[in-house]
């Protein structure tokens, strides 16, 4: 496999090691091995969003969440640059509408419809809706 999309549940649930099996698969079989993972440009924020609320409210211990994300910058991961541009922004409404995800959800999932790769989530909805639009989840 040459690349894919890497939803944010996945990385929480591994950092986080919350033991999923899954989000453990994914690391070991893809990331640990160099794999490429597209994410889109609100991949960064809410990863760090999610940490750092769990840090504040004493989850994790101090300086833990920014540890976590230190342990991100030796995997390969490309930020899509198109993830707000005009044309991308109608495709998410339209899989808003007809499949009922948030507009975060509909980034993940247009990134991996316009780049034709499968895809790395946890989530439900996402899942639902990636098989109604035949992308392959990992």
């Amino acid at each position: 496999m040459q690349s894919f999309v890497l939803d944010a549940s996945v990385v929480i649930g591994f950092l986080l090691q919350e033991n999923s099996v899954y989000a453990d698969g994914v690391f070991q079989k893809y990331l640990a091995r160099g794999v490429t993972a597209h994410v889109p440009s609100l991949w960064h924020l809410e990863i760090s969003n999610v940490l750092f609320l769990k840090e504040r409210s004493k989850r994790l211990k101090p300086g833990e969440a920014h540890q976590a994300l230190d342990g991100l910058r030796g995997l390969t991961i490309i930020t899509d640059p198109h993830t707000t541009a005009a044309s991308t922004l109608m495709h998410l409404e339209r899989m808003m509408l007809h499949h009922g995800v948030t507009s975060y959800d509909a980034t993940y999932l247009e990134l991996a419809y316009r780049l034709d790769v499968p895809m790395a989530t946890q989530d439900k909805e996402i899942k639902a809706a990636a098989k109604s639009l035949k992308i392959q989840i990992l």
